[in-house]
């Protein structure tokens, strides 16, 4: 009985053991084939155009006995390299290291980025990963797109912020990608942005009339030759801005030494600020001047004054008002003449023509100016005074005046046909004798009719 009840107490021991042995043997299958891996530092600042070095470490987890090959992933634009891109774990080599070496390149925007390293081997795959920081300068803008009339300003605001604790002056470049014409100005033009601080930048794009309607992406970029930002916008030109400018009244008259006023009206459409005007064709000796320079709105006047020294004549005085981009011109006339200054009107030159009732006669009038300075004839007039027949009347007889729209005779002209002058015939005065069925007109037959010549010339001369 005591021999039976040992072996049977042997037996069940042996049995406990082999279980026991058998759940040790299942750990140890499943925690020898495997390791550690770790990266430090776990985050580091790289400017660009540099590079620094991290330390990859492998440790062996009890059994583990294994060549293990490293292998790294990084955004577009960084490198890497290893010291080593392969080490052995096991009995003698509980750890193994390498150097994972990472490089940002010149100019390289600022920003976190993620890195992943990963190893292999023994059947088993770990992977960790690191931030790498490249300081720099965020640029953002506001608003990101720009409706703009052509002619005018579309105004944005561009946003720098530090990355990675940089700090320092950055150069704002003009946007790439807009039309030759078109010009932008950033304020302040050389910004400083503050360690993990923001500073604001008013950019203003001036556009001119002719660009065509249309979207225009363009990019801004801010750097200080180390690091370099950049951001990407849009000015969308709807429509086409117009200014015009009239004057009124078209013409004055004035004797040296008066002031000539006109009133004149800006219409803007599609744009907006202050018109800059400027004057040109004033005559010597004269002075111009509005109210008010520059122009706000609408409305302004122009003040010609001339001096007694300044020059009897024409002259053709020309406005031009300029906002944003776009100008407009109006010309205005300023006829300086000295007052009571005569002239002469004679009678027809070359007229054979007879008169007969019906039959209508051209007058080719001469001019004579005996003055030293031109004179500008707007008006010539012929009245009949009678005939030197008994019986024939001057009702017989009817005239029309000069039809143009005004010549100059030059100073010192004498008997000066209106042929000479370049008049066309139409636009002579004419002498016409009247048609008249149920009267008897024999009685101006061989008559001469007497004739009288007026003219006007700017200024109220008249001879």
């Amino acid at each position: 009985m005591f021999g039976t009840r040992s072996a049977r107490r042997v037996a069940i021991f042996a049995a406990g053991l082999i279980a026991v042995l058998g759940l040790t043997s299942a750990v140890q299958a499943a925690t020898q084939d495997d390791f550690d891996l770790t990266v430090a530092p776990t985050s580091r600042n790289i400017s660009p155009g540099s590079s620094s070095t991290f330390t990859i470490t492998l440790t062996r987890q009890r059994w583990f006995n294994s060549s293990v090959t490293l292998t790294t992933s990084a955004p577009s634009g960084l490198s890497t390299s290893l010291t080593a891109d392969a080490v052995n774990l096991g009995p003698g080599a509980a750890t193994a290291s390498s150097g994972l070496t990472v490089s940002v390149p010149p100019l390289f925007p600022g920003g976190a980025y993620t890195l992943t390293v990963t190893g292999s081997g023994g059947g088993a795959t770990h992977s960790t990963t690191v931030q790498v920081v490249v300081p720099g300068v965020q640029v953002q803008l506001n608003p990101n797109s720009r409706n703009a009339v052509a002619g005018s300003n579309a105004v944005y605001q561009v946003k720098l912020t530090s990355i990675g604790g940089f700090s320092g002056r950055v150069g704002l470049s003009a946007p790439d990608g807009l039309l030759a014409g078109i010009t932008a100005t950033f304020v302040p033009a050389t910004p400083t942005v503050p360690a993990n601080g923001t500073t604001v930048v008013d950019l203003t794009i001036a556009t001119v009339s002719a660009v065509p309607l249309g979207s225009y992406p363009f990019t801004v970029a801010a750097s200080d030759g180390r690091v370099r930002g950049t951001v990407t916008g849009v000015l969308v030109i709807r429509s086409q801005a117009t200014v015009s400018v009239s004057a009124s009244p078209s013409s004055r008259v004035i004797a040296p030494g008066a002031t000539a006023s006109y009133a004149l009206t800006v219409t803007r459409t599609g744009i907006t600020g202050s018109a800059s005007p400027t004057v040109s064709g004033i005559p010597v000796g004269a002075t111009a001047s509005l109210s008010p320079d520059p122009i706000p709105g609408s409305s302004a006047a122009l003040n010609i004054t001339t001096s007694a020294s300044t020059p009897a004549g024409r002259y053709i005085v020309t406005v031009t008002v300029v906002v944003g981009s776009i100008s407009s011109s109006t010309s205005v006339t300023l006829v300086v003449e000295q007052p009571g200054v005569p002239f002469d009107v004679g009678g027809p030159v070359g007229l054979t023509t007879l008169l007969a009732p019906g039959v209508t006669v051209p007058l080719n009038l001469s001019i004579t100016n005996s003055n030293t300075v031109p004179v500008h004839v707007t008006a010539l007039k012929v009245t009949i005074a009678g005939t030197d027949k008994a019986g024939c009347e001057r009702e017989n007889y009817t005239s029309t005046p000069y039809s143009g729209g005004g010549f100059t005779v030059a100073a010192g002209a004498t008997d000066a046909s209106l042929q000479q002058l370049g008049i066309p015939q139409t636009a002579w005065p004419t002498l016409t004798m009247i048609d008249l069925p149920t009267t008897n007109q024999d009685a101006c037959k061989g008559a001469q009719v007497s004739l009288s010549y007026a003219g006007i010339a700017d200024g109220g001369v008249t001879s």
